[in-house]
């Protein structure tokens, strides 16, 4: 399977993750539960997934938890070009 491919999944993965019939407003998003979904759907393709800020000085364990106003609910804006491919996780590309 291409890089391509991968990503393209991965992405389709996030969003129907993320489709707005199975959230609620308030909700609080925990990426562990995000991972296990795409490790779930793509189990013989990935052996990770993280979630790295792409700020400057964003690290690595940002964003593993983050909650909803009463009045708000989450949806994804992932871009195909926001998914990197690495081989292996280092403390440079996990930012730490």
């Amino acid at each position: 399977m291409s890089d391509g491919e991968i990503k393209s999944r991965v992405i389709g993965h996030i969003n129907d993750f993320f489709d707005v019939s199975k959230w609620e407003f308030g909700e609080t998003f925990y990426f562990t539960e995000l991972a296990a979904y795409i490790h779930y759907q793509m189990a013989t393709i990935l052996s990770s997934v993280v979630l790295v800020p792409d700020t400057d000085g964003g690290r690595f364990g940002e964003m593993f938890e983050m909650r909803c106003d009463p009045n708000q609910m989450f949806l994804s804006t992932a871009q195909v070009e926001d998914v990197v491919i690495i081989d292996a996780n280092t403390y440079s590309n996990l930012r730490i």
